[in-house]
């Protein structure tokens, strides 16, 4: 293939001329019209994830399982302190320790 035929042959990136850029945005007026003539509601934001992580330094895994209703408890006692699941565990145990070690209480151990 000479130099002369590259030439005369056209380039296959024409056409990408026709792309003009990023669409337009939508007018919001128009869009609630066609939805509210569709059916649809507005649309809704989902609420934000809580995100439970952060470096604690925390390497092993430790994988139980449990009742619906504990897991759910546990889960609201971190969120209640801002605790990942690590701390939560060991603020619970260190909690239990002290329970049991008070002399003027006795913790008495569920049988099983």
């Amino acid at each position: 293939m000479s130099s002369d035929d590259r030439a005369d042959r056209e380039s296959p990136f024409n056409i990408l001329s026709e792309f003009r850029g990023a669409a337009p945005t939508p007018d919001l007026a128009v869009v609630a019209q066609v939805n509210e003539t569709f059916g649809f509601g507005a649309p809704v934001k989902p609420p934000a994830k809580l995100l439970r992580r952060r470096r604690t330094g925390r390497t092993a895994q430790f994988s139980i399982k449990a009742k619906a209703e504990t897991i759910a408890r546990f889960v609201q006692i971190a969120d209640e302190h801002g605790w990942v699941f690590g701390e939560t565990l060991e603020h619970l145990v260190e909690t239990f320790d002290k329970a049991k070690a008070a002399p003027s209480r006795s913790v008495s151990l569920p049988a099983g």
